[in-house]
């Protein structure tokens, strides 16, 4: 396959292969492994993903950062205990199907090569894709296809590492009146815009399409579509020191926001059925 001109080949040093996109709308980089967006950059704007300045690109590991991909599982949902959390899509290389650039809008396609999730507990037939098309935005499009004679129910998740200058800066717009989970308590009323004071892993049941990350330095747009769950995440300080690849003051300047359908939002899909779930997001103001 040969590549636009704006979209080039590397690898890390890990030998984990990367396309490196510099076109006239926006800067980024996507991993094969995962299928992975890690850098998000408008031109002349600043980045919205977060990545761990810790993160080494083990090959197999999850990368901490940008939009990891979370399938046919999500967290703790998982067949057995010995199943990796949030399944195996985002720690799997996907194959590059197809790279074009229509008028600086880079348009990518990728597929999990089938048996990725190994058939004890994934015993279905099914294709996964990922399409991304970052231009002043970034669209992603996770669809599955059922292939099989049965139906499958599975969860999922666009798992959202969006960049802030102070996390003590930061509310969530576009929530009040929805309800949530949270550490398996609730439901719980949101009462105008989200803050992040604490660790917070919140599921809310959320019906508007949009949202938006106030960051105290610009507003950051997060669309939803096939989505009836949207995840809040921020570790704060204990959890931060426990996880990997994250910096014990990691949690300052990142907050996730994820498309989702998860726990009681679950998708089934019929034999022949799709489903496709997005998430885009954008700068809606930003200060340079």
């Amino acid at each position: 396959m040969s590549l636009p001109l704006s979209v080039t080949l590397g690898r890390t040093p890990s030998d984990l292969a990367y396309l490196d996109i510099d076109s006239a709308l926006c800067q980024a980089r996507v991993f094969l492994q995962g299928a992975q967006l890690v850098h998000f950059q408008p031109k002349g704007l600043k980045p919205l993903l977060w990545l761990s300045p810790l993160e080494d690109f083990a090959r197999g590991r999850a990368i901490r950062g940008g939009v990891p991909v979370c399938w046919p599982w999500f967290g703790n949902n998982k067949p057995a205990a010995e199943a990796p959390a949030h399944g195996y899509a985002r720690t799997s290389e996907w194959q590059l199907v197809d790279v074009e650039d229509q008028d600086g809008e880079i348009v990518i396609e990728l597929a999990l090569p089938a048996g990725a999730v190994p058939e004890a507990y994934w015993p279905h037939a099914s294709e996964l894709t990922m399409v991304m098309v970052l231009g002043k935005r970034a669209r992603l499009v996770l669809s599955t296809d059922n292939t099989g004679t049965a139906p499958f129910t599975f969860t999922q998740a666009l798992h959202s590492y969006f960049a802030v200058p102070d996390i003590n800066q930061v509310s969530v717009r576009g929530l009040a009146g929805s309800h949530y989970l949270e550490f398996d308590e609730g439901p719980f009323e949101q009462q105008g815009p989200a803050v992040v004071r604490q660790e917070v892993d919140r599921m809310y049941s959320v019906e508007k399409p949009l949202q938006h990350i106030d960051t105290g330095e610009g507003l950051i747009a997060v669309a939803r579509e096939g989505s009836r769950s949207l995840v809040l995440w921020n570790p704060w300080v204990e959890k931060a020191k426990a996880l990997a690849q994250f910096p014990d003051d990691g949690f300052k300047t990142m907050v996730c926001l994820e498309a989702a359908n998860i726990q009681a939002d679950a998708v089934t899909l019929a034999p022949g059925e799709r489903h496709s779930l997005v998430t885009e997001f954008y700068w809606a103001s930003s200060q340079d």
